[in-house]
Order: structure tokens, then sequence, then C-alpha cells
């Protein structure tokens, strides 16, 4: 997550989310790729049922960098207490991953 967004983005106006394969990851060696279907929620703590949700489907490889979303929400948006989405210093972003699997040498 880059509170102040993405330094690509020009004048650090959103909140950027990304997911990136785990280094860590016994996955990340031999060539193998990982394919995940995912949401991530930024979730509405006022309970109005105004979560933000994106989905995507992707392939991660160990040196294949982070993928997600320059512009998830506008700062002022983040910011607006009436909104929901940041409150007492809080966010809650869930990530669901709703399928996973890996191929080797793909």
């Amino acid at each position: 997550m880059c509170p102040r967004g993405d330094w690509r983005e020009k004048g650090g106006k959103n909140i950027s989310i990304f997911l990136n394969l785990g280094g860590d990851s016994n996955l990340t060696t031999g060539g193998q790729k990982v394919y995940v279907e995912y949401e991530i929620t930024l979730k509405d703590q006022l309970g109005k049922n105004d979560d933000i949700k994106r989905c995507a489907t992707r392939w991660f490889q160990a040196n294949g960098g982070a993928w997600g979303y320059p512009a998830f929400l506008s700062l002022s948006d983040l910011k607006d207490p009436t909104k929901g989405y940041l409150l007492k210093d809080e966010l809650i972003v869930e990530v669901n991953f709703k399928s996973v699997f890996s191929l080797q040498n793909a």
C-alpha cells in the first residue's frame, strides 16, 4: 500500500494498493508462475455498506513485480470521516483469494 499514491501517479492524490508475490515463497524459484484470482476490499467502518471492492486475476512470477491499483481511492475521500474508511487512524483492507495455483516452467 502506498498511502500517498504510487510514485507514477503525479500529485499524490490517491491511495495505491498492490499485491506482490512474497520473496520468501518456495514458489518463486524454478520458473514457476502463480495464478491468483482475488478481491481487494477497503472497508467502510461506519456500516453503510459502502465498501470499495476491486476484483482481478493475475499471473505472478518471482521477478514480475507487483500488480494493483495506483488510484484505488482519492485521499480526500479516504480522509473524509463521513465516508468511514479511515477512522481513529485505522484503515481496514481485506484481500480475499478466490483461486490460487502454480505452474512449473510455464
